[in-house]
């Protein structure tokens, strides 16, 4: 019985068209046969191999849909073609289909072992063959487009690795050098990205007139977006144009909360993302040791020193961006000789132990006091130490920042 045209459901008819089918029989009859049923049902590219080394042969030139393979041959026989053509990888993909005479269980388990899906028994009844090619040719498909899918997400995932590289090489290039002496400062640092990029951002840098500018900030979220949102506030303290971010238009150094307000106006957090960040920002100067600081929303600084010990200065105000008309206030702090400041960012109270624990601030201060003898670049190395010795086997959740400035 004749089928005049036969669809793959999901399939244009020139899908079908192109679906290329190999004939493996060593009997002239029998392809010729099969040929005519695949040509009635609208398959135009059909090939044929006399033997199992020409089908071989073909497989290597040209790509090919479905084998329909004759079991009884000479020399090499279906099951063994078809056993090296699945130890191929390029063709492992390829179903093959049995077309024997014989229908003991014994063949047709030593047929699917090397591989085959599926079976027609001699003498071939059309509607049995064209039901058992749509089965097989919808896989073949299925798999064509899972590995086309794969493919396309390696490359999109090798571009989003070069981007990352990228990203991670511009955040690292705005940083401060490790170990920093500026006028009356000490500073040294620690930054562990939860992703390769970060929105922990922090500087430390001279102002002029023996006054030195610090700030540290954490922009909501992770990766790639906090990390830009981050470069883009970055960029505001770079500058010391007068008028700018720090500098008074006659010149004067701005005071840390009129920095904030400043920052305040400028990013209002936007709906559709959701952005904002916390930030400290302080400013010290060396003649009369006294420190400027205010806190938007950031987690409290550490005082440290030889006389009154650890202290965090509670001392803060709303995160920026949140309200438009959000007030932010200067604290003042006197430095003496050795005295530490410890900025962090909330991965490390928040860091988490392998029973949901976290570090938190009772025992970060206690790390930070069992340092202080120590040398400000031990003692930073020392803290993180124990932050690492808690999360043991987890991996951290948010960017972990350290920096730690220290009077000279």
């Amino acid at each position: 019985m004749a089928i005049d045209r036969w669809e793959v459901p999901g399939m244009e008819e020139r899908d079908i068209k192109d679906m290329c089918i190999l004939i493996v029989d060593d009997v002239l009859d029998n392809q010729l046969l099969l040929e005519s049923m695949l040509d009635d049902a609208g398959f135009a590219r059909i090939e044929t191999a006399d033997s199992g080394q020409d089908a071989l042969s073909l497989l290597q030139r040209m790509p090919v849909d479905l084998v329909l393979m004759d079991i009884m041959m000479p020399d090499l026989d279906g099951i063994e073609t078809t056993r090296r053509i699945k130890q191929q990888p390029e063709l492992a993909d390829v179903p093959v289909i049995m077309v024997t005479a014989k229908s003991e269980s014994t063949d047709l388990q030593q047929a699917f072992e090397a591989g085959a899906m599926d079976y027609v028994t001699k003498p071939v009844d059309e509607l049995v063959l064209l039901a058992r090619v749509r089965s097989a040719l919808l896989l073949k498909r299925a798999m064509d487009q899972r590995k086309a899918r794969e493919a396309e997400l390696e490359r999109s995932l090798c571009q989003i690795q070069r981007d990352l590289r990228v990203a991670a090489r511009t955040q690292r290039g705005v940083l401060p050098a490790p170990n920093l002496r500026l006028p009356g400062l000490r500073a040294y640092w620690r930054f562990k990205p939860c992703d390769a990029v970060g929105g922990d951002l922090f500087n430390v840098f001279p102002l002029g007139r023996g006054r030195v500018g610090f700030h540290l900030f954490d922009v909501a979220g992770h990766g790639v977006p906090a990390a830009m949102y981050a470069l883009s506030i970055n960029s505001l303290f770079l500058s010391r144009d007068a008028g700018g971010l720090l500098i008074e238009s006659d010149g004067r150094i701005k005071r840390p909360d009129r920095v904030m307000r400043a920052l305040n106006a400028q990013f209002q957090m936007h709906e559709d993302t959701g952005q904002y960040f916390t930030c400290t920002y302080g400013v010290y100067d060396r003649v009369t040791r006294i420190l400027q600081y205010t806190q938007a929303g950031h987690t409290p600084t550490l005082h440290a020193s030889a006389r009154n010990g650890v202290r965090l200065l509670r001392d803060g105000d709303m995160p920026v961006g949140l309200l438009p008309d959000a007030e932010y206030t200067c604290h003042e702090l006197s430095l003496e000789t050795g005295d530490r400041i410890v900025l962090y960012s909330d991965g490390i109270v928040e860091a988490e132990n392998e029973r949901g624990e976290q570090f938190g601030e009772q025992r970060l201060l206690a790390a930070v006091r069992d340092a202080l003898p120590a040398s400000l670049e031990a003692s930073v190395e020392q803290v993180l130490e124990q932050v690492d010795h808690w999360l043991g086997r987890q991996a951290p959740l948010d960017d972990m920042t350290l920096l730690a400035l220290e009077a000279i």
